[in-house]
């Protein structure tokens, strides 16, 4: 049995809209889980202007870059351990451009990592790493961190 269709033009730019249509919803969805993947971490405002102004003995830089895995993975544990310390906590976009010159100051090697300003040194400690094939947050140099002193940071 043969179907018949009586205006093929129509029926086939009805399809050609339907495929279309789909495309660019699917389009539109995996960019916006990819944009809102790369958008967790936001960098420090006037971070230059912040690190010159603190007066504190110790902070940490929590370097990043967006879209970073590793750094997805331990940016819920840094946040959680970082409100119950009393160190100042500044966010760095390694591809901005004043990420980019601390990237190259601090000699860091990953985005996924913390730098520990303690009187006038400083120490670059990873807080995620893939273990068994999983990406996972380095809990305890995160807490280390935030609890003790730069010479207790191994």
């Amino acid at each position: 049995m043969k179907i018949k269709i009586k205006n093929k033009k129509i029926f086939f730019t009805g399809r050609r809209i339907l495929i279309l249509s789909i495309t660019i919803a699917l389009v539109t969805a995996g960019g916006g889980y990819f944009y809102s993947r790369s958008q967790t971490m936001k960098e420090t405002p006037h971070l230059m202007q912040k690190l010159e102004e603190n007066d504190s003995k110790k902070e940490v830089l929590v370097f990043f870059r967006p879209g970073c895995p590793y750094c997805e993975a331990g940016k819920q544990k840094i946040e959680e351990i970082s409100k119950k310390a009393k160190v100042p906590v500044y966010y760095v976009n390694t591809r901005s451009e004043i990420g980019k010159v601390l990237v190259k100051n601090f000699d860091l090697k990953y985005a996924s990592t913390l730098t520990v300003i303690d009187s006038g040194h400083f120490k670059n400690i990873a807080y995620a790493d893939k273990i068994n094939g999983k990406i996972v947050p380095l809990t305890s140099n995160i807490k280390r961190v935030f609890n003790d002193k730069l010479n207790d940071v191994h």
